[in-house]
């Protein structure tokens, strides 16, 4: 599994099992649907990370900008998120 980030605070903004960076763009699919490709284009600087054997992803319904991913290869909570729906 891998994750892209953002540089500055850590912040997962996109999981699959393949994750390239081409011309600019972040490409991510999964084997099951090689078919199926997810595009990030954005101003910051990202990292791809390839998640440690036993490192897996939390089990929440969002992760996508509610995870941080530490240099300690855990995930917590983003400092910012706010739990409470929009209305």
């Amino acid at each position: 599994m891998k994750i892209l980030i953002t540089q500055s605070d850590r912040q997962v903004v996109m999981y699959a099992e393949n994750i390239i960076y081409e011309d600019d763009i972040y490409y991510a699919w999964n084997d099951i649907a090689p078919h199926k490709v997810t595009r990030a284009n954005t101003r910051e600087a990202l990292e791809i990370v390839t998640l440690p054997n036993g490192v897996t992803l939390p089990d929440d319904e969002y992760i996508i900008g509610k995870y941080v991913y530490t240099v300690d290869d855990t995930f917590e909570i983003w400092p910012h998120w706010d739990d409470n729906p929009i209305i």
